[in-house]
């Protein structure tokens, strides 16, 4: 793992300036998406069938996809937000198995490449409707549509923030969500859980045992 000379935010804000942006239409107002480097949309539109469109490509859908092209599959990737899905914004991977530390985006990338390798046509775009027709479906964006004859939907979640002034920089680094996941990067230190339901008292219980 190479060495960062730059703090998290400054260098993922320059990895980001890098890479191919795709235009957001401004009425949407999200941020855009990036491709890593060598990395094309796909042109392609009805009449083409395809075996199966995912809809969303974190780790889920993308680990979908990489059985599917496997399988001699025809696939597609749809995604409107950021490839990876909320593991991109993670400055350090150290919980799975047989990778020791990782930069979120580097995991990102890596699992992209991989199934783009495979074959796998990628669009950046966002779903609006989804409909039978014959043996398939119609895929639905804002920029066309797609045929084929299986949906995955892998839309993932997002955590809920605070809106507190500049929280975005500290996710991952001092701000977590998972207390399982990043519980030891706090052992002996102060730690506070924010939320009154089950799973904020299932975290501070666990937190308890190993925070100050």
């Amino acid at each position: 793992m190479r060495k960062r000379s730059r703090s998290w935010p400054d260098n993922m804000e320059s990895r980001r300036r890098r890479r191919s942006f795709i235009p957001e239409k401004p009425e949407r107002k999200r941020p855009p998406a990036y491709l890593p480097s060598g990395v094309t949309l796909i042109q392609r539109r009805l009449p083409y069938m395809y075996d199966t469109v995912i809809v969303g490509a974190g780790p889920a859908g993308m680990t979908a996809a990489l059985y599917l092209l496997r399988l001699g599959r025809r696939v597609l990737l749809l995604e409107s937000d950021s490839f990876g899905g909320q593991i991109a914004s993670s400055p350090s991977v150290a919980n799975y198995p047989g990778i020791p530390n990782i930069a979120g985006l580097d995991f990102a990338d890596a699992l992209l490449s991989q199934v783009t390798e495979l074959g796998a046509d990628i669009d950046v775009t966002c779903v609006t409707g989804l409909r039978k027709i014959g043996g398939g479906f119609e895929v639905i964006c804002e920029n066309g549509a797609f045929s084929c004859k299986t949906v995955i939907l892998a839309t993932g979640v997002r955590h809920r923030t605070l809106g507190l002034p500049e929280e975005d920089r500290y996710i991952g680094r001092g701000i977590s969500f998972c207390a399982i996941c990043d519980g030891p990067f706090y052992k002996g230190k102060a730690a506070a859980v924010v939320g009154g339901g089950n799973s904020a008292l299932q975290e501070a219980l666990y937190l308890s045992g190993i925070c100050a």
